[in-house]
C-alpha cells in the first residue's frame, strides 16, 4: 500500500482499477491500475488513506475482496492472492 500512497503523491492523478477485454473464442479480462482523472460516476473504495476508483463497466469483473501487490520487475498487479502479503480491499 505504501508504493501506491507514495504513486498518487507523485503522479497526482488518482489510482484506477481498469479492466480491458481481449480474446477470440474465449473471454479474457486484464485487471490493471492506472492512475487517471476522476470521473463523474467513479465508485471510490478505500484503504488505508488511500482512494481507489473504478467504474461500473470494470466493477462487474470484480469479486469481494481486490488484492493488490506491486513487484519492481512487473508493477502493479491484481489478483485473488499473492505471497509476499498485499492490501486487500473489500468491495462494498
Amino acid at each position: 500500500m505504501n508504493k501506491l500512497k507514495a504513486s498518487v503523491s507523485n503522479e497526482g492523478k488518482f489510482p484506477r482499477i481498469d479492466a480491458n477485454l481481449s480474446g477470440g473464442c474465449g473471454l479474457a479480462v486484464n485487471l490493471s491500475i492506472i492512475f487517471d482523472e476522476p470521473r463523474r460516476h467513479d465508485i471510490i473504495l478505500e484503504n488505508k488513506g488511500v482512494q481507489i476508483r473504478i467504474d461500473h463497466f470494470t466493477k462487474r469483473y470484480l469479486n469481494e475482496e481486490i488484492h493488490i501487490d506491486y513487484t519492481d520487475e512487473q508493477g502493479f498487479l491484481l489478483g485473488e492472492h499473492f505471497e509476499s502479503g498485499p492490501c486487500t480491499i473489500e468491495m462494498t
